[in-house]
């Protein structure tokens, strides 16, 4: 059931994000807090649960993209269910601080800066929902985008005998290079090579990496099914469920 809930949500998450942004809209202008506060504490609860199982929840598994050709690591739902928990105490805060603001009462400046805070985790959470995808293998190398920066790293940058690894926290993959020079990086933060990856289980990514590192001669069929099908059998592990 929880599975089909997290599958359901991956692939309406724009529809769901949507409806999402009215009810918050709604909140704002209403501000339901005051009058249906125990509603709120069980939006924000379920919200927060479903998003810290949704983080934990990784396949060891690619899914095929087209344009360009690429294996991506699968849509995670965990943001939708965050901007969810998020609503509720968003809309009530931002409802009363504008309010504040307006009518200039004591101390106005600080519900201001209540504003452009919620403001700037609002973009944030929506860019994560919106475009879904975090993770890249393509044909010239691999790409990581997050809300705040993007890494682009060329298969003839990585180190040939341990190009990634997992480290750190559950979640996170380690790059190591030979050509660093190669390595392009966009927006904040700059010079981590830990990166944090969802929907994936990173042993498995880590070893799909290695599998291109070493394995030149396949990166030309990358984002097409068969190519999939040769690496789960050159990687050991059984054809996916359809």
């Amino acid at each position: 059931m929880l599975s089909r809930l997290m599958a359901a949500t991956a692939r309406h998450r724009r529809l769901i994000l949507s409806c999402e942004l009215l009810v918050a809209l709604a909140v704002v202008v209403l501000d339901p807090g005051r009058h249906f506060f125990p509603w709120a504490i069980a939006v924000v609860l379920v919200g927060l649960a479903l998003a810290i199982a949704a983080v934990n929840r990784r396949q060891a598994a690619l899914v095929l993209e087209s344009e360009p050709p690429a294996f991506g690591t699968p849509v995670n739902p965990g943001p939708v269910f965050l901007f969810g928990a998020y609503v509720p105490i968003m809309g009530s805060n931002v409802g009363t601080s504008l309010r504040n603001v307006a009518e200039r009462d004591e101390l106005w400046q600080l519900d201001l800066v209540v504003v452009v805070l919620c403001a700037v985790a609002l973009g944030l959470l929506i860019r994560a929902t919106w475009v879904g995808q975090d993770f890249q293998l393509r044909r010239d190398g691999v790409v990581h985008r997050t809300a705040v920066g993007s890494l682009v790293v060329p298969w003839e940058a990585f180190a040939l005998d341990q190009p990634a690894y997992p480290g750190g926290k559950d979640g996170q993959v380690a790059f190591t290079y030979r050509r660093p020079e190669l390595v392009r990086r966009r927006g904040l933060p700059r010079g981590w090579e830990l990166r944090t990856v969802t929907g994936v289980d990173v042993w498995f990514l880590s070893r799909v990496i290695h599998h291109y590192v070493t394995h030149p001669e396949h990166r030309a069929a990358i984002g097409t099914e068969g190519e999939y099908r040769r690496l789960r059998e050159s990687l050991e592990l059984t054809p996916e469920p359809r």
